[in-house]
């Protein structure tokens, strides 16, 4: 008799519902559509497969309805489920793993997304180092050349000098200057100085004038750029002289003459105003990216400028 009981109790609780549902020629779609259940349910709760099980809670819910069902003693049963929950791992460990498992691809999400954004991070600053460099550095082989050759040229001053000179040498042999006394020269004399300074003053004239046609070729038109922000700047005439090349100041401006057309190119374009040969010029058309690179006068404005 206590063998009978012994083996009453280790019988589970799945087993009992089985034994009985099959006692009474039940399948387990017909008890499933009974309780209004998933038949899943049903095969989990006589294979007593807890992972696909819910709370112990739902459990007793379903137990008692299924023992109802069969009409059979419901105590037995939940006698069985404690028994069995005490031998099996407990449910919260269970439920615990999908968590850690949540918590870890949380982790790698995360460290993903770090990643992400130090790649951009690295790439940004790159395109802009790239982008002041094209801006502010200046070609190593071409940039001193000529700077030696601005300083091997001469300088505007020895022309002022030449005509200080020239005048000197034309105003000291005037009578009112010379501190000897005009009688003790002979006529003769005078007449030939005179004649000199006349001569001499006709050859400073010629010289002014040789100097003062040079000048207005080297002149040509003028070109004023005026900035109100920082912004680069680079400027030719149709020789190929370059007129300007610098990184310029906000508040700054940049006036220079030579030979139209002009070959413009200008960082930070919206940020330039531009006259040329004194009227205002609109280089919106040609600004892309906030840069600009454009032709700028004709070759018949300099002969213009010049007749």
């Amino acid at each position: 008799m206590p063998d009978q009981e012994t083996a009453e109790v280790n019988y589970s609780f799945g087993q009992r519902l089985s034994s009985a549902r099959r006692a009474l020629n039940l399948t387990q779609e017909q008890v499933a559509a009974d309780l209004r259940l998933n038949v899943g349910l049903i095969k989990a709760l006589e294979e007593e497969d807890y992972n696909s099980l819910p709370t112990h809670m739902y459990i007793v819910g379903y137990l008692r309805n299924y023992a109802r069902l069969l009409k059979m003693p419901v105590e037995p049963l939940l006698t069985a489920l404690d028994n069995a929950q005490l031998e099996s791992p407990p449910l919260i460990s269970d439920i615990s793993r999908p968590r850690k498992a949540s918590h870890s691809k949380l982790l790698v999400k995360l460290f993903a997304l770090l990643l992400f954004v130090i790649v951009v991070a690295g790439i940004v600053s790159w395109v802009k180092s790239q982008d002041f460099a094209l801006f502010s550095e200046k070609p190593i082989g071409e940039e001193p050349i000529e700077e030696q050759g601005l300083k091997a040229l001469p300088a505007p001053l020895p022309e002022k000098l030449v005509d200080e000179t020239v005048v000197s040498e034309g105003e000291t042999p005037e009578p009112e200057t010379r501190p000897e006394p005009v009688a003790a020269v002979p006529v003769v004399e005078v007449a030939a100085k005179t004649e000199e300074v006349v001569t001499q003053k006709e050859v400073a004239q010629e010289v002014e004038s040789q100097i003062e046609q040079p000048v207005l070729v080297k002149d040509g038109v003028e070109l004023v750029l005026r900035f109100t922000e920082d912004c680069w700047a680079e400027v030719k005439d149709s020789r190929g002289k370059r007129l300007a090349y610098d990184l310029y100041r906000g508040g700054k401006s940049k006036q220079v003459r030579g030979i139209p057309p002009f070959s413009v190119f200008i960082g930070n374009a919206a940020a330039v105003a531009i006259e040329y040969n004194g009227q205002p010029y609109d280089a919106s058309a040609h600004i892309s990216r906030n840069l600009a690179r454009f032709q700028l006068g004709r070759a018949d404005d300099y002969k213009s400028d010049v007749e």
